[in-house]
């Protein structure tokens, strides 16, 4: 049986069949069913070319129209959206990842149409993340168990509510590095050629950063862990050092982004998102009979009945498996069966204490997040399952494989539930929201005053003096002055570091008004051109530079894999 242990390195990535001479035609096959089950999950709003009614879709939907806007002008890293509260801006991209809506931006350049982009960059989401699973599992489960975790990857329900209930875009994407992670780490401690799992451990680690920043934070936890754990197994301090530089070349590769998103996160109302009444870890655990009446009544129900059903469901699996706690190839999987009993506790009201003492813990807002980590490792859990089934009789005990069986068709049953009642899809012409007050510049004290009033672009305060605006994109503008006296300027945009006025090409103070944080800019007499731009602070400048060394780091690391090694470490 050496095609189902988990140290056979030669294994096809993607699993289908036995048969050598099917390989590309299984392959092909696997790509198939794994576009239709994604087809499946994403059935009303593909079908509509809609996007679904959920908690935060018409942010994500403002999002990515505000970022191809300003990719459109030019800007090729977008940090200001404009449009944002009222028109006054707002630095989101800064704190918010940005790699989904990069992917997003770019299939609108084809169809033209932000609803349209995000509905099939959502299918996207889903297919990437089964073909990232099926790659994993066949490598740790064997063929035959792979594109069945492949495919449940999909269907699970807490990734069918992030997409019907919840509405998270970005999240969505963060499913298919998972994954990905995890094979690219178990490479480089199994693989005799770790070059390729190097770099994939540490481009898919920055992707994971760059694509949903709180999913990073949760996964780098278990990275740690199991990173621990293979070290514990393999006893091979080399792959060890080797795995931890990849992750530092990672960090340094989404340094661009990370290191501004930590360092101004004190330029912002950052505490917005654990003082809002529905940001409260303390009231988001599961099980709480007080959180079952709040406004997200549905969604929880949900959420209730899938988490037991998928505890029973591990419970079956590792009781299945039993029989086989004592072979080598099970080793890996033990992991999996910890890592769930962890996420499920991190999810309820007991484990209170430990979100209370872990730093950054607190602004997951939601303890339920970690369901996520409950799915990945019942997927890896059940391709293990079966490709020990497929093994032949006596592999896993037969009185729990049957309950594991129904405990997996009545989880399915909630997922096909969630799919079949989110009928409901935003019209085609629906614009989203601008508002994420946690990303507002501290500069505004009053943002409910700031939403309220109208919004005008220039407006003269002191002084006599007419405007025209000659160029109004999302960091760059410019402004046709006639002063008849020395004039005061008020400019609709709130003030954040780095937004910089010149005068004539003189940069001139900027002030800030009270309560909006409007930027006031002074003129002489005369006719003059007010430029304003959104520039990089030396936090940014600095970030930047650690980005592009990174990436020089990694070509040279492959560079020198290739020259002096060849592909052998």
């Amino acid at each position: 049986m050496e095609h189902l242990t988990g140290n056979r390195l030669n294994m096809p990535i993607l699993p289908v069949t036995l048969n050598a001479k099917a390989g590309s035609c299984g392959t092909a096959t696997a790509c198939l069913l794994i576009a239709f089950t994604a087809l499946y999950c994403t059935f009303q709003p593909v079908v509509r070319m809609a996007l679904p009614v959920s908690h935060d879709i018409g942010f994500h939907l403002f999002q990515a129209g505000q970022f191809a806007g300003a990719l459109g002008s030019g800007t090729i890293i977008p940090h200001w959206l404009g449009g944002a509260n009222n028109g006054y801006g707002s630095p989101n991209f800064i704190f918010y990842s940005p790699l989904s809506y990069y992917f997003a931006a770019s299939l609108n350049l084809l169809v033209g149409s932000i609803p349209v982009s995000m509905v099939i960059s959502t299918w996207s989401a889903f297919f990437f993340s089964g073909i990232a699973m099926s790659c994993a599992a066949a490598r740790l489960s064997g063929r035959e168990g792979g594109l069945f975790a492949a495919i449940l990857y999909q269907v699970l329900p807490f990734h069918l509510l992030d997409l019907y209930a919840r509405g998270t875009f970005a999240e969505l994407f963060a499913f298919a590095w998972f994954p990905l992670v995890i094979l690219c780490t178990h490479g480089i401690f199994t693989a005799p050629v770790k070059r390729a799992y190097f770099s994939g451990l540490s481009l898919s680690y920055a992707g994971l950063i760059l694509t949903h920043l709180v999913s990073g934070f949760i996964f780098t936890w278990v990275l740690g862990a199991y990173l621990l754990f293979n070290y514990h197994l393999h006893k091979d301090g080399k792959a060890f050092r080797l795995a931890l530089f990849a992750l530092a070349v990672g960090l340094g590769l989404s340094s661009f982004y990370l290191l501004p998103a930590v360092l101004e996160r004190s330029f912002v109302h950052i505490d917005y998102i654990v003082k809002c009444s529905v940001g409260d870890y303390r009231q988001n655990f599961l099980f709480l009979l007080d959180g079952l009446t709040q406004g997200l009544r549905d969604f929880r129900l949900m959420l209730h009945a899938a988490t037991l059903l998928e505890l029973a469901l591990f419970l079956a699996l590792v009781l299945a498996l039993s029989r086989n706690v004592k072979k080598k190839d099970l080793s890996q999987h033990s992991f999996f069966i910890m890592l769930f009993l962890i996420a499920f506790f991190l999810t309820i009201p007991l484990s209170q204490p430990v979100w209370g003492l872990v730093p950054g813990l607190p602004t997951l807002q939601f303890p339920w997040r970690w369901i996520s980590m409950m799915e990945l490792s019942l997927c890896f859990l059940l391709g293990r399952f079966i490709s020990l089934r497929e093994a032949g009789p006596g592999a896993v005990s037969g009185r729990w494989s049957r309950t594991v069986f129904y405990c997996l068709g009545a989880t399915l049953l909630v997922s096909l539930v969630i799919v079949v009642r989110s009928d409901k899809t935003h019209p085609k012409d629906y614009a989203g929201y601008s508002v994420a007050l946690e990303y507002t510049p501290k500069t505004v004290s009053d943002p409910d005053q700031l939403l309220a009033q109208k919004h005008v672009r220039v407006v003269t305060l002191s002084g006599v003096a007419s405007s025209a605006i000659s160029k109004w994109d999302a960091e760059r503008r410019s402004v046709e002055v006639n002063a008849l006296t020395p004039s005061m300027l008020r400019i609709g945009t709130s003030f954040y570091p780095g937004w910089e006025a010149e005068v004539d090409g003189v940069k001139t103070p900027v002030g800030i008004e009270k309560q909006s944080g409007a930027m006031l800019v002074r003129v002489p007499q005369g006719r003059h051109t007010l430029t304003l731009n959104f520039v990089d602070t030396p936090v940014r400048r600095l970030a930047k530079y650690l980005s592009l060394l990174s990436l020089a780091t990694l070509l040279l690391y492959c560079l020198r894999q290739y020259v002096i090694g060849g592909f052998n470490d």
